[in-house]
């Protein structure tokens, strides 16, 4: 096989599918977010809806190499083509940024507090920010799930004690009834 650019699709080589494992050997961005109760979460830039969280920074880029290596196969599966790294786009990493005094000032008694320097600081600030709008709507799928789970144990749980309740009602109406009958049959009222 011969190398790919990163400027090249990655689709295809000469209608040639590729493994997963070499599209994600090229430069595509990884973003780690720590959440600030524990853990972290990891996207892959490039690919839209494609994120993993693990309790440490490895966990979760380890779960997010699994992550991209199924959303690779199933756009391949549906004949999309897969988005090269924004790395071919001409991103250096390098950012140069002017702030207002203040600010600098408290990024940088905050990152003394976290022990950390300046640049991480304001990387975890960014990438908290940016990935804020994702997080957010992940956790509110999470809590809606656990909604709805809550409501169905709930209702079944209602069901439950309903039927139970039904079959003791129905349990008791018929030894009061054999209780009648036999005062009928002795010949009382």
């Amino acid at each position: 096989m011969r190398k790919l650019s990163t400027k090249t699709s990655l689709k295809t080589v000469k209608n040639e599918l590729l493994p997963p494992e070499r599209y994600l050997n090229q430069p595509y961005a990884r973003i780690l977010i720590p959440d600030p109760k524990g853990g972290f979460s990891a996207e892959m830039l490039e690919f839209p809806g494609c994120f993993a969280e693990g309790d440490t920074a490895d966990d979760a880029i380890g779960n997010l190499e699994k992550a991209a290596s199924s959303w690779i196969e199933v756009a391949l599966s549906q004949g999309q083509e897969i988005p090269p790294p924004t790395a071919s786009y001409g991103y250096s990493g390098r950012l140069v940024l002017r702030l207002p005094r203040e600010l600098h000032k408290l990024a940088a008694r905050k990152a003394e507090r976290d022990r950390v320097s300046l640049n991480q600081c304001l990387l975890t600030a960014i990438a908290t920010w940016v990935g804020a709008d994702n997080l957010y709507q992940r956790l509110e799928d999470r809590l809606l799930d656990r909604i709805v789970a809550s409501n169905r144990e709930v209702q079944t749980t209602a069901t439950k004690s309903s039927l139970e309740k039904a079959a003791w009602t129905t349990l008791h109406s018929k030894k009061k009834d054999k209780s009648k009958r036999k005062t009928l049959l002795a010949g009382g009222d």
